[in-house]
This record gives C-alpha cells, sequence and structure tokens, in this order.
C-alpha cells in the first residue's frame, strides 16, 4: 500500500481534513480546502513529478536492459551447492560408438558439383552434386582427403599460361592443409608421353612439364598421370579405400593403447586385501 499525496486545491465533495498538530495556527479560517488522493505508483501522479517521477514497471525494465539487477544475499548454508574453484577438468575424447560396424562399411565418393564430366565409380557407392570447397573428389565423413582432376591435357595446358595459371595456382594453394592430396591428369602414362605434344594446344611440352614439377615442388603436390578415365576412377577407388583403412587402423590403436594403460593403471589385490607393491626396476647391465 502506497503513500497518497495531494495533487491540487479547490472545492470538492470530498471530507475536509482538519488540522493538526504544528499547522493549527496557519488554518485558514473560510472553507478547507479539498485535496484529492492519489498513489505515488499512478500514471497522474508520474505526470505531475515529471521527469523525477519513478515508475516502477519502467524502472525494472531499465535495471534489467543495463544489467543491475539486485545480487540475492546468499545465506550461510551448509548444503549449499559448491562454486567452480577454477580447477582444470578432466580431457577426454568423444566416444568411438559403433566401431565393429567399421569392418563391413566402405567409402563413400563425393563428387564436386563443378564436375562436368564426372568419373564413374564401379566397385564403391559414389554421391554427386556436393559442393566441395576444394579438390573435385572426396571421401565422405573424411575431412583430409582431396583428389583434383585435369580431364585431359588440353585442359592441363589452359591453366599454365596465362590469368587461368594464377587461378589454378590459389586452388592447388589452398590443398596443402590436406593429408592426402593428388593431382589426377588423365591423358598420358608418363613424362614421355607429353613430350610427344598428343594435345591441340600450341602450348610448349616442356613447359607443362616444368609446370608440373614446379606445383609439386612449391605446394608439396604429387601428380599422377593416367591414360584413361576408366584408369582414373579404379586409381581414386584404391586411393580412398586404403585412406579410410589407415584411419581406422588409427582409431583402433589409439583404443588399444587405452586399454593397455587403463589395465596397467589398476592395482592387484592380493589375498590380505592390500595393494601389492610394484615390483622394483631391473638393475642396468
Amino acid at each position: 500500500m502506497g503513500y497518497f499525496l495531494p495533487l491540487c486545491c479547490g472545492q470538492s465533495n470530498y471530507p475536509q481534513l482538519p488540522p493538526t498538530g504544528r499547522n493549527l495556527a496557519c488554518a485558514p479560517t473560510g472553507p478547507t480546502p479539498v485535496l484529492p488522493l492519489f498513489r505515488l505508483n499512478s500514471p497522474l501522479f508520474c505526470l505531475f513529478r515529471g521527469s523525477r517521477a519513478r515508475d516502477p514497471v519502467a524502472h525494472s525494465r531499465q535495471r534489467r536492459a543495463c544489467g543491475t539487477r539486485r545480487t540475492p544475499e546468499v545465506k550461510d548454508d551448509v548444503t549449499a551447492t559448491p562454486q567452480n574453484t577454477g580447477a582444470p577438468k578432466e580431457l577426454t575424447l568423444p566416444a568411438l560408438r559403433s566401431l565393429g560396424q567399421l569392418a563391413e562399411a566402405q567409402p563413400i565418393i563425393e563428387i564436386d558439383s563443378r564436375e562436368q564430366t564426372p568419373l564413374i565409380f564401379t566397385r564403391l557407392q559414389s554421391v554427386a552434386g556436393v559442393t566441395l570447397s576444394e579438390g573435385d573428389y572426396s571421401i565422405a565423413g573424411v575431412v583430409d582427403f582431396r583428389i583434383e582432376r585435369k580431364g585431359s591435357l588440353d585442359e592441363l595446358a589452359s591453366n599454365c599460361v596465362g590469368h587461368n595459371r594464377d587461378r589454378f595456382e590459389r586452388e592447388l594453394f589452398r590443398l596443402r592443409p590436406y593429408k592426402f592430396r593428388r593431382l589426377l591428369v588423365i591423358g598420358a602414362t608418363c613424362e614421355r608421353d607429353i613430350l610427344t605434344h598428343p594435345y591441340r594446344s600450341a602450348i610448349n611440352p616442356r613447359c607443362i612439364l616444368s609446370s608440373l614439377f614446379a606445383w609439386q615442388a612449391r605446394f608439396d603436390l604429387p601428380y599422377v598421370l593416367v591414360p584413361t578415365p576408366k584408369m582414373a576412377a579404379r586409381l581414386i577407388e584404391t586411393w580412398a579405400l586404403y585412406h579410410c583403412r589407415e584411419v581406422v587402423q588409427s582409431a583402433n590403436g589409439l583404443l588399444r593403447s587405452y586399454w593397455r594403460s587403463a589395465k596397467a593403471r589398476i592395482p592387484t589385490v592380493d589375498v590380505g586385501g592390500e595393494p601389492e607393491p610394484p615390483e622394483p626396476p631391473e638393475p642396468p647391465e
């Protein structure tokens, strides 16, 4: 319940308030002015006080917006939840669920949506229309595998000169973070086939070979030459299978080392119920 304050003076039908106390000598002799009463939190009182008014609802909203909420007092309670003392949390790895099902699984090859004539894979399943940030071929769920393919020697020759070379070198530079990366060129079996000039472009074959050697040294990107698209598809399938095999073997090795170390930390208990002391180290020879 709030206080009541006067707003204005005047005649009204409200009951008159007689003067009391120290204001008795100053009391008027005529009719006593009537003072309408209202609460402090009423809108009329806020309008009367102007900028100094304090609306409880508006003030609470402003306080929440400014982040100056009152902090509740914390009572001394033995059963209170202990606060964080800043101790480092235990470092754990994510759970490897259904690891045994990988024995019957096969890699899935992802084909970039910008590939105009994608390769046809017969031994592994493939998914087309995937937007890859780098490269033309990848493995679903594997983030360190990329293959950049050139469908012919003419396509490779067009990327050896001019502004196409700068754009292509930027693409090769973005392949450096990937663990397994290859530049796959279709249309030749070895470097000697390129020297015979089996393409329509007028670029010197030695310029193409020099570019391949420079990219291999500059971006740590091995290049592979294959004669037909069919052999290129089989080679990508083989790379994907063996790369995923190494990933699974690494996960199994990590799991085996964990169980081996956990078993070594468990102390053996003798009949008396006390743990046996560790064996002394062998003396050096």
